[in-house]
């Protein structure tokens, strides 16, 4: 018979990948020109500020996803051993 399962140790590295995927991920710096009134650059700073906040929202995204997913592993292994203590014992799962 085939073995199944989860590798417990396998799966938190993959996952704690990709927690860690976003760090490299850096905020934008203001931009400060000495002279100008011309909208496409005085609105830089806006859209920077705005990319940041998306930036962070994505990284907390991710770490929350990839804890999810850590904990998904870990309800597969308590599943799989309660189901295997259910066989032994002669019984079926309730």
């Amino acid at each position: 018979m085939a073995e199944t399962g989860v590798n417990k140790s396998s799966w938190d590295s993959i996952t704690r990948n990709v927690s860690s995927s976003t760090a490299g991920i850096a905020k934008l710096n203001d931009i400060r020109f000495s002279r100008t009134d011309l909208i496409p650059f005085t609105t830089f700073n806006e859209v920077f500020e705005e990319f940041n906040k998306s930036i962070n929202k994505f990284k907390g995204f991710t770490s929350k996803d990839a804890y999810k997913m850590e904990q998904a592993g870990q309800n597969k292994l308590d599943d799989d051993a309660a189901g295997a203590s259910a066989m032994t014992s002669g019984g079926g799962l309730k």
